[in-house]
């Protein structure tokens, strides 16, 4: 039995896992991203069948809620990603200019206020984003990162210097979030050029990711993807002109800030240990 056998069967399971919605999909004639709440528990489903399938124990430690200063960086780090984002897409992009009112949400087929939101609206905004993030949106992230940062980590560590890990993950993930783009998920109208950028995506957020690993669970990461869901749509909807390509956390101008505050944990990481 070996590692590179589990990892390969654990990959099957999400081939087979998308085929079979897939096709259910188009028997009911139903977008496949109409089932992404579904979607997002497919690597741990993958992880449970693959532990089954070769009796692995199940390791419930990842899970536990072990307070630390990581708790507090997940959801730190997505408001300053989404700030970078904004302030990118103003310096990148002349014809950009900050929306209130959130009128950058047409991009994405939604409306938004008749008027600009004041400081105190804002910060309740802000409040749910936070709220919802942590809970709700990390409950349902949870699915993916049981397979993206515990299973997947575990089987490539021993194999692999971190920052090829980082990059393997990464592409994985990226791939398996196409079925999703390709049906109009998170770049609605650039399919093709959309599975390209969240592919980079995925490769330059893992890092944060194994970054907060360091907690010894993956509930960090878990608050930080449900933080980031919870605020890619503000991101988009304050830049007024442009598309999903070029402004919002997944688009150019994000990736351009999640690259950013890569190169300083980095240098943190580096400075740290020498």
């Amino acid at each position: 039995m070996t590692i590179n056998k589990r990892l390969s069967f654990f990959l099957l399971t999400q081939l087979i896992l998308i085929g079979i919605f897939e096709i259910i999909s188009h028997l009911l004639k139903i977008p496949i991203n109409f089932f992404s709440v579904l979607y997002m528990f497919f690597p741990f489903l993958g992880v449970i069948i693959t532990k089954l399938h070769y009796g692995i124990p199940f390791d419930y430690s990842v899970v536990k809620i072990k307070l630390s200063r990581y708790y507090l960086y997940a959801i730190l780090i997505p408001f300053i990603i989404t700030f970078l984002s904004i302030c990118f897409a103003l310096i990148f992009f002349k014809d950009t200019k900050l929306s209130l009112s959130f009128s950058g949400l047409s991009k994405l087929g939604l409306s938004g206020s008749s008027t600009p939101y004041t400081l105190s609206q804002l910060g309740l905004l802000f409040l749910k984003s936070i709220i919802l993030g942590s809970t709700i949106n990390a409950f349902f992230a949870l699915g993916e990162e049981t397979g993206w940062r515990s299973f997947l980590v575990t089987e490539l560590q021993p194999s692999m210097n971190k920052y090829k890990m980082i990059i393997t993950i990464g592409f994985i993930w990226g791939l398996w979030h196409i079925p999703l783009i390709l049906a109009g998920s998170n770049y609605p109208n650039y399919p093709i050029t959309g599975s390209f950028l969240m592919i980079i995506f995925c490769i330059l957020t893992n890092p944060i990711y194994i970054f907060l690993l360091r907690s010894k669970s993956i509930i960090p990461g878990a608050i930080f993807h449900g933080m980031i869901n919870a605020l890619s749509s503000i991101s988009i909807g304050m830049i007024e002109g442009q598309n999903v390509l070029t402004v919002g956390n997944l688009g150019i101008s994000g990736l351009t800030g999640i690259l950013l505050f890569d190169l300083v944990l980095y240098f943190a990481s580096r400075e740290k240990r020498k």
